[in-house]
């Protein structure tokens, strides 16, 4: 079973009762995989090696560099198996990166997510 500290939609631990809230094995997993996706590889000041250098590829026309640096960065998350679906698009209007996929982790379990990533200003 794997553990890890509650972080909140805001980005900010959880706490309950006065006291930090865990969450364990799926909710653990999701969270290990936004936070790689969330953040940009070296910005981390615990671990340079979190997050996921997709800068260099956004402003090129063809996407399919930028969806093997994400796909990759997702298969290289702790617990994940398999990536089992994998969909991205850049939405020019609003400049973000939409992502839908799923895993499957090393318990067996089918994990379902979508994530939006502002990537311009």
């Amino acid at each position: 079973m794997s553990k890890d500290l509650a972080i909140g939609p805001d980005g900010d631990l959880v706490i309950e009762n006065m006291d930090l809230k865990l969450v364990d094995d799926t909710q653990a997993l999701i969270q290990r995989i936004r936070r790689m996706l969330l953040c940009i590889k070296g910005e981390s000041f615990y671990d340079e090696e979190v997050g996921t250098e997709y800068y260099p590829y956004i402003a090129e026309k063809d996407i399919e560099p930028l969806k093997k640096v994400i796909a990759d960065s997702i298969r290289n998350v702790k617990g994940v198996k398999d990536l089992v679906t994998f969909n991205a698009e850049i939405i020019n209007n609003t400049r973000t990166l939409k992502l839908n996929f799923e895993v499957t982790d090393n318990l067996g379990n089918t994990v379902s997510l979508s994530e939006a990533i502002q990537v311009g200003i």
